[in-house]
């Protein structure tokens, strides 16, 4: 006696009815014995509730080409808008606010697969009217140009309309994206900055992952002029790499997140070019790095090492003998210009040897030394 029974439910609106209502009214059927055993069944209505609905209802559904994206690409924002309701949707225009670091591709934007290059998508793209039923497709493409704020990044659209000549707006689903980006350090080192010909020098770089995302790694190395591979000197984590010369390429494999390489191998210096100069000579080494994407694209990224430089010391000699004429008499006194000079950028002690040859017969002379007179004996200055 006196229990009350409440009942909560909860209705899908599907379709929009002509007369933009749903009425909804219950009604329950109970039945009981009386102390005859007689059995009495009846039911009873509720009071009805009108439900207005809402003329116009509006579908947006936003996809993007990738969930992983990296600088330098470029994805494709898709957003389809669909009329489910009974009256026309008005001046419709679509708002896609960009994160820093992503921009606008010019001209990408399509509707319905119709490019549309003269649409800035940065004030809004205009769509013009949808009729009931009706859908329109939307394209853009998105760059990315440089390192977003936040990771992941998020990105919805924004779609303002008018419909009985009242405004409105509506949001797309939100879409998030990762950036991903390899943080990948690279370190050269020289075991001395200061050499002579034929000295050999240690060279090591160290290679470390700081990142969260695994790639391959190749090394890649050239010997500048001045310098020859040591054969058989390359180590890569104290594991001999045997060769007569340094790879053009070194595959290191993956490097894993917090995993660093250490590379070392050995070059000596040879006589330095006349290009080279004052002796220097500068290396570095580049690292490419491939990793791929969740959608299966492969990107490569090239990272530069510091730059490690070696001054090289020689003396580069050159001697040249200028006679002041080809044709000699016996007895005639003749003259002859030796011109020595250091093209290096070391300091030598020179001795002149056989600078007479044997055949020829000197009685006597003089010899000057820039000028000024120079002691001298047979073969020797």
């Amino acid at each position: 006696m006196g229990t009350v029974v409440k009942v909560f439910f909860q209705t899908i609106i599907t379709s929009i009815p002509d007369d933009l209502k749903y009425t909804n009214q219950g009604s329950a059927v109970y039945s009981f014995k009386t102390t005859e055993g007689r059995t009495i069944t009846g039911s009873v209505e509720s009071n009805p509730v009108d439900i207005r609905v809402i003329p116009f209802q509006l579908s947006m559904i936003a996809t993007i080409s990738t969930d992983q994206t990296f600088t330098g690409d470029v994805i494709t924002y898709q957003v389809t808008i669909t009329n489910q309701g009974n009256i026309p949707l008005q001046l419709l225009i679509l708002s896609i606010p960009l994160p820093a670091g992503v921009v606008f591709v010019p001209g990408s934007v399509t509707i319905n697969d119709m490019y549309i290059p003269a649409v800035n998508p940065d004030d809004g793209i205009p769509l013009g009217s949808l009729l009931p039923g009706a859908s329109v497709q939307l394209r853009v493409s998105l760059r990315i140009a440089g390192v977003p704020e936040t990771n992941p990044f998020f990105i919805q659209s924004v779609l303002y309309y008018t419909a009985n000549d009242t405004e409105y707006s509506a949001l797309a689903n939100l879409l998030q994206i990762t950036y991903v980006q390899p943080l990948i350090t690279i370190t050269n080192d020289l075991n001395i900055t200061k050499a002579l010909v034929g000295e050999i020098l240690t060279y090591t770089t160290i290679i470390s992952n700081e990142g969260n995302f695994a790639v391959e790694a190749n090394l890649k190395n050239t010997v500048p002029q001045g310098l020859l591979f040591v054969p058989n000197s390359l180590e890569i984590d104290d594991s001999m790499i045997t060769g007569s010369s340094l790879p053009d390429s070194v595959p290191l494999g993956t490097l894993r997140p917090g995993q660093f390489i250490t590379i070392r191998y050995q070059e000596i210096t040879t006589q330095p070019s006349l290009q080279i100069n004052d002796g220097k000579i500068s290396q570095r080494s580049t690292l490419l790095c491939n990793f791929r994407l969740s959608d299966g694209r492969v990107v490569q990224n090239t990272f530069y090492s510091n730059y490690v430089n070696v001054d090289v010391f020689a003396s580069i000699i050159e001697i040249s003998a200028s006679p002041k004429t080809q044709i000699w008499d016996v007895g005639e006194t003749i003259s002859f210009q030796l011109l020595i000079t250091n093209l290096g950028n070391l300091t030598a002690n020179v001795t002149l040897l056989k600078w007479i040859q044997s055949r020829t017969a000197l009685i006597h002379g003089i010899v000057l030394k820039n000028g000024e007179p120079l002691p001298w004996r047979m073969g020797f200055i």
